[in-house]
């Protein structure tokens, strides 16, 4: 995997441990689970499902279940979804997240 796409994803996995329906409520157990405060992570995953574009919001159920189910760090969920659906579309999920999650963290905090 690239470099960029490497160090991009890490930041976004980092930025959506810090973070319903049951697609929001596996972002919300992800949240809990690194630490995170239950009415914080409430917040954050409703503001993300609510900012992002289906297909976004699916991958990033998709990363976030990934991790969870198969008890794996963020590299290697991040590893098989380069695998799964290939360089361009995840620089371009990771672009589409940074404005949802940076609102999510202002809105949520």
């Amino acid at each position: 995997m690239p470099r960029a796409t490497r160090i991009g994803l890490h930041l976004l996995t980092v930025l959506l441990a810090a973070c319903g329906s049951a697609d929001d409520g596996v972002l919300v157990d992800a949240c809990v689970r690194e630490g995170g405060d239950k009415a914080y992570c409430s917040c954050r995953a409703d503001s993300l499902v609510a900012d992002t574009s289906d297909s976004d919001r699916k991958l990033l159920i998709k990363m976030t279940r990934l991790q969870m189910d198969e008890n794996i760090s963020a590299e290697e969920a991040q590893e098989k979804l380069f695998k799964e659906e290939g360089p361009a579309r995840l620089m371009a999920f990771q672009f589409a997240m940074m404005a949802p999650l940076m609102k999510a963290e202002e809105k949520c905090r």
